[in-house]
């Protein structure tokens, strides 16, 4: 290695001052608050011949990309601190190319909340969202769902910015971009260099425009002061945007005579090349309904069962006049989705004949195809049995576009009124030896509908348990194991837990992972002995990921700390974990009562000293105090 003005590094002696010197760093990071992000690296400088190597971001439509994602937030107001931390998994599919710029719809999957854990900032990030990205790696356009809550939309958009790179037009090895971040601007520098085969840039934010920030009522300025930053964002090789990013900064925010206040906020992200296919609900999402940018405010709405009566002149009108009012108020405010369909759903409540109109016109095309998602939203909102019968009949009909059939599955998952025929009808479908996207849309919808059902109707939960059950048994194909797994995983149904035991045993590595994240619903008292017990026997690191990973999750859910036992199968696991990503996810479970048990405490402490992976020891840090850590 080479320092960054060519001189040759000093030898062992020097090699041991560095490492040194890199503990005491991390023992800072911590101190100080990096909050999960990963350690930076050591790099080389860029050669004169590798600056002039030019950069650029290029993907091909239907590439699918997925990203392991931490982002922790807190604020510190007048002596009061707020923390909020969010983990999830990102998914991009790239759908469409337009010269030199390529768009991406995208979502948040296996969310897991701390802090704020409200059902608004939960449903928020787990709609889907669009990103448009230039050759340049900039971000031309972040769009929203217009029903996605505000706070969801900064939070989303704030990660993404985190990580965002814009790369120069010319080759260099060092240059100076300009970032907007909500309606701020700002500058920040970058630096090229090189660990291994990889292309690092370094990124420091250096100053806000005073421009772009808005005034403060009594007109006197609003100041952002950066006090410190960091960045390093490691680039795709075949130009796919980042294999790993990871971002810290501290801003004091300057209000005229009043005390000032801090937000210290860390992102990191790296790619996961073991997620596997991207979620159904990508290929559900029309992009034309991401409209809403995060600076749009909606209102917010309490969501009534059924909708209401349609007034006079709606209910007068014919469904052509109807539709052409619902395509008109979709697009009339940033709420007008909600209204739109809303309204639509009120006249198809008592226009029950003009159902079948309406699907007709969807599959013939003589509906816009932009409109077909929030139609299908509408009839789903509509609550009647009609509206149920129409989505049944268009799941079920094979002349209408695969598209439209899995949206109506997924808009029957969550009817106002579930009922025992709804459970027959998506198990039907699940048996139909149809399309597969299709048949896996239905199969998944129908785990979901049970979670509802186990309180609102109990015949439906029976149901779909024992066609869920049967599946388990009678698979023939691998694939359609993993699905049905999901599916028990979505109805979160502890009375599935005992089918779900022989899988711990299979012999497919892929398919004893599904297993394990099948508990991720289930009721702590159920799942957590269970996936203890199996940790303390599985000789895969993938399995053992996955079985931490449904553990942590759960219990941040459940906002419960992991009980004795599962404490010393998970400290034992630690401290012979050969496989850096599942050590992550035992570290997790750990860290969620590092500060009220001693036994989780002492063991992270005992890891943190014999990790090698300086990521993991930061992460460690989050749950630590730096004193408990230092030697």
């Amino acid at each position: 290695m080479r320092a960054a003005g060519g001189q040759a590094c000093r030898g062992l002696n020097a090699e041991q001052e560095g490492r040194v010197m890199m503990r005491k760093s991390v023992l800072a990071a911590i101190a100080v608050g990096v909050l999960g992000v990963g350690a930076w690296r050591l790099t080389k400088s860029v050669t004169p011949e590798q600056a002039m190597t030019p950069l650029a971001c290029q993907f091909a439509v239907g590439d699918e990309l997925a990203f392991q994602l931490t982002s922790v937030a807190q604020s510190l107001n007048k002596g009061q601190a707020v923390r909020n931390e969010l983990r999830a998994r990102m998914w991009w599919k790239i759908t469409a190319q337009q010269g030199s710029e390529w768009s991406a719809v995208a979502a948040l999957s296996d969310v897991a909340l701390s802090g704020d854990e409200s059902e608004d900032r939960s449903a928020g990030l787990a709609m889907p969202f669009q990103v448009r990205i230039g050759s340049d790696c900039r971000f031309r356009q972040i769009h929203f769902d217009p029903m996605s809550p505000p706070k969801a939309r900064v939070e989303i958009e704030g990660v993404l910015r985190a990580a965002e790179v814009i790369l120069p037009s010319v080759p260099a090895g060092e240059w100076v971009s300009r970032h907007r971040e909500s309606s701020a601007e700002f500058e920040a520098r970058y630096l090229r260099s090189r660990i291994e085969s990889d292309t690092v840039l370094s990124r420091q934010k250096l100053r806000y425009a005073a421009h772009s920030l808005p005034a403060l009522p009594d007109g006197s300025p609003l100041r952002l002061v950066v006090a410190e930053s960091k960045a390093e964002l490691v680039l795709d090789r075949q130009g796919r945007w980042l294999k790993e990013g990871q971002d810290h900064t501290r801003l004091r925010i300057e209000r005229g005579s009043q005390l000032p206040s801090e937000i210290d906020t860390a992102v990191h992200l790296f790619r996961d090349t073991s997620a596997g296919a991207a979620p159904a609900l990508l290929s559900q999402v029309d992009p034309s309904r991401l409209s809403a940018s995060s600076s749009e405010k909606i209102k917010v709405h309490t969501e009534t069962p059924l909708p209401p009566p349609p007034d006079p002149v709606l209910a007068q009108m014919e469904l052509s006049t109807a539709l052409a009012d619902f395509a008109q108020r979709l697009s009339a405010s940033a709420d007008g989705l909600h209204h739109a369909t809303l309204r639509l759903a009120s006249y198809l409540s008592t226009h029950p004949q003009a159902i079948a109109e309406l699907l007709q016109g969807i599959k013939s095309g003589s509906i816009d195809g932009k409109l077909h998602s929030a139609l299908f939203l509408a009839l789903e909102r509509t609550g009647t049995k009609a509206a149920e019968r129409g989505l049944a009949s268009a799941l079920q009909d094979r002349s209408m576009s695969t598209m439209n059939r899995m949206r109506a599955a997924a808009a029957l998952q969550d009817i106002p009124r579930p009922s025992l025929q709804t459970a027959q009808t998506l198990a039907a479908q699940t048996k139909a030896g149809d399309e597969v996207l299709v048949t896996n849309s239905a199969l998944l919808a129908m785990g979901a509908l049970s979670r509802r059902a186990q309180k609102l109707e109990p015949q439906a939960a029976d149901l779909i348990r024992g066609e869920l059950r049967e599946r388990l048994q009678s698979h023939t194909r691998p694939e359609e194991l993993k699905v049905t797994l999901d599916a028990i995983g979505n109805s979160g149904d502890r009375e599935l837990a005992p089918s779900l035991a022989s899988f711990r045993h299979d012999a497919s590595v892929e398919t004893r992972a599904h297993a394990a994240l099948a508990y991720r619903r289930m009721d702590v008292a159920v799942m957590e002995p269970a996936l203890a017990d199996w940790l303390s026997d599985e000789k895969e690191s993938q399995v053992r990921r996955a079985i931490a990973q449904a553990l942590s999750d759960r219990l941040r859910e459940t906002a419960q700390v992991p009980a004795a036992a599962t404490i010393q199968v998970v400290s034992s696991q630690l401290a012979q974990e050969t496989d850096p990503k599942a050590r992550a996810a035992l570290i997790a479970v750990l860290g969620l009562a590092a500060s009220s048990d001693d036994a989780a405490k002492r063991a992270l402490v005992a890891q943190f000293h014999a990790e090698t992976e300086v990521p993991l020891k930061v992460q460690i840090g989050r749950y630590v105090r730096a004193e408990d850590l230092a030697l």
